[in-house]
């Protein structure tokens, strides 16, 4: 699916007490998930109707073809929403016989659209009433950028980059500084609904030096809670001195 990247108007720093920067909000992705068996509409749809009409509501660009649509589901791309003195981007609406996934600039305008496509679609396409209620996920994605480097996060990086570079050193006959690249925490996906990704991970930003700190950073939260939860990072590594 087309994720595109929504840049801020200049690096955004956040917080009273950080100095990290909000780069860009790349994404935020809202998914309403089923029971299949319970929502479809008892005279089925008429599938030409469906892209039609979804085309014309949203303005979508790039509509799914038919056969596309009988064996993956309904994916609309570059469309937007506007409802009163909102205007808001679809990059991406996905619809399948057991969800509705929306990607926009943030998790707000994700969900605003899903609520739309949902309200409209249940009495455009008379869908039933589900029995077992929905449960919608969220996801934002962004680019930051700490002001000093989170390598000390974890207490035992020193002695591991320690051994790591001389490892490397005895392998290859030169050194290498090497840097967190990575981080991930998240739930156990044993314990978690098969859709559910409780994860947030940062990695560095591909093609931009390390001494930067700007890291990819994606979260099953809200944008501007993923953002607070950054900068209670760096905070707490600025904490450490």
């Amino acid at each position: 699916m087309a994720s595109g990247v929504n840049a801020v108007a200049g690096p955004t720093p956040v917080g009273r007490h950080t100095s990290m920067k909000v780069i860009s909000i790349a994404s935020g992705r809202a998914t309403r998930h089923f029971v299949a068996d319970e929502v479809g509409p008892r005279a089925g749809f008429y599938i030409h109707d469906v892209i039609r009409l979804i085309g014309e509501r949203y303005g979508f660009i790039n509509l799914p073809s038919i056969s596309d649509a009988a064996k993956s589901g309904v994916v609309f791309q570059n469309g937007r929403l506007i409802a009163g003195n909102k205007k808001m981007n679809i990059s991406n609406l996905g619809i399948y016989n057991d969800a509705i996934t929306v990607m926009s600039f943030d998790t707000d305008s994700a969900e605003f659209i899903l609520d739309d496509i949902v309200n409209w679609a249940w009495s455009t396409f008379d869908l039933r009433e589900p029995v077992t209620a929905p449960t919608t996920i969220i996801e934002s994605n962004i680019v930051v950028e700490f002001e000093r480097s989170i390598d000390h996060i974890l207490a035992v990086f020193d002695g591991l980059s320690q051994a790591f570079t001389s490892a490397l050193r005895q392998a290859y006959e030169r050194d290498i500084s090497v840097h967190l690249s990575r981080i991930g925490v998240g739930g156990d996906p044993q314990e978690l609904k098969p859709y559910l990704r409780a994860e947030i991970v940062l990695e560095r930003r591909i093609g931009h030096p390390y001494a930067e700190n700007r890291y990819f950073s994606v979260a099953p939260l809200r944008t501007a809670k993923h953002i607070e939860i950054l900068e209670a990072l760096e905070h707490g590594v600025i904490s450490q001195g």
